[in-house]
């Protein structure tokens, strides 16, 4: 049975960073968010929401289900927002939840530096993308989450703590 590292965390708290590292190791890693981004061929933040909510919570988890069966090996799913979706990932392989953690403070810090298309601009929208994350589900996915690793600091941290927590679940 496939292992599924499944990675969950507010946005700009890491996520994306964190699976990075793996995926340096050479570790499969199947961004949510970058699969909808292709879908939608841009903006996906409204359709993320619509599509859960006309398919049901694990629509996206179902999506890419395929492409964990196909990869049939250990693989890192990067941007869990819901229970469902892990429930989902758990009929398919023996799924780890690691949950990236950083303040609001420096999560707004984050998205004021990145600039993606679809970070907000200023605090009031920033706020708001945090309500409707958590109105997901995202804040029991954290809550649930086997691992948590706070991500306060440098890259170098971050790395060191996330590849922890990865050598101890593909080495158990």
């Amino acid at each position: 049975m496939v292992r599924i590292i499944c990675i969950t965390g507010m946005p700009l708290a890491g996520k994306t960073l964190a699976a990075s590292f793996a995926k340096e190791k050479g570790i499969s890693v199947i961004s949510m968010g970058d699969k909808v981004r292709e879908i939608m061929k841009g903006d996906a933040s409204k359709f993320i929401f619509e599509i859960r909510e006309k398919y049901g919570k694990d629509a996206i988890a179902r999506y890419i289900a395929e492409e964990i069966r196909k990869l049939n090996k250990d693989v890192i799913v990067e941007g869990i927002r819901n229970m469902e979706e892990v429930e989902y990932f758990r009929k398919i392989g023996e799924v780890s939840l690691i949950a990236i953690h950083a303040s609001p403070a420096t999560r707004y810090k984050r998205a004021l530096n990145r600039k993606r298309e679809d970070d907000p601009s200023d605090y009031t929208s920033f706020k708001a993308r945090d309500e409707r994350e958590l109105a997901l589900g995202l804040g029991n996915v954290i809550a649930l989450a086997d691992y948590m690793v706070v991500n306060e600091g440098n890259e170098e941290e971050l790395k060191n703590s996330f590849m922890s927590i990865i050598d101890r679940i593909l080495n158990a």
